[in-house]
């Protein structure tokens, strides 16, 4: 049972840190920001605007690292045709509240995507 709830757990955490970016790069930072599972699960990238793919993960070398350690494919492996923006959380101390991106390190990604040529919302449709 353990087991179970632990994996219950970390994927509504993992939900949750990719809403809270989604929303956060959508209604503070203006950007197209979307989410499909398809994209997720062919292309790796947990958000797209436009051409521009974003992938977030917890930083684990047994699952995901920046040198690609770890059983899951970096984003950027599975798409050789772009440079993805990465989102690599630290593995902090902290249990039974999930571990978001903050707030500067969200700005600093929402400008690289208008950088890349992320699509910005039209004035009205936020």
């Amino acid at each position: 049972m353990n087991a179970f709830v632990f994996r219950v757990g970390k994927n509504y955490y993992s939900w949750f840190r990719e809403t809270h970016l989604l929303t956060e790069l959508r209604r503070t930072h203006g950007t197209d920001a979307r989410y499909h599972f398809l994209v997720d699960a062919e292309w790796k990238a947990d958000i797209f605007a436009g051409d521009v793919l974003v992938e977030l993960y917890v930083k684990n070398p047994k699952y995901k690292d920046d040198d690609g350690k770890g059983r899951k494919a970096l984003c950027k492996k599975v798409n050789p045709w772009t440079e993805p923006l990465t989102v690599a959380i630290t593995r902090r101390k902290a249990r039974g509240k999930p571990w978001l991106v903050d707030e500067a390190e969200i700005a600093e990604l929402a400008a690289s995507m208008r950088d890349k040529g992320a699509p910005l919302i039209a004035a009205g449709s936020a």
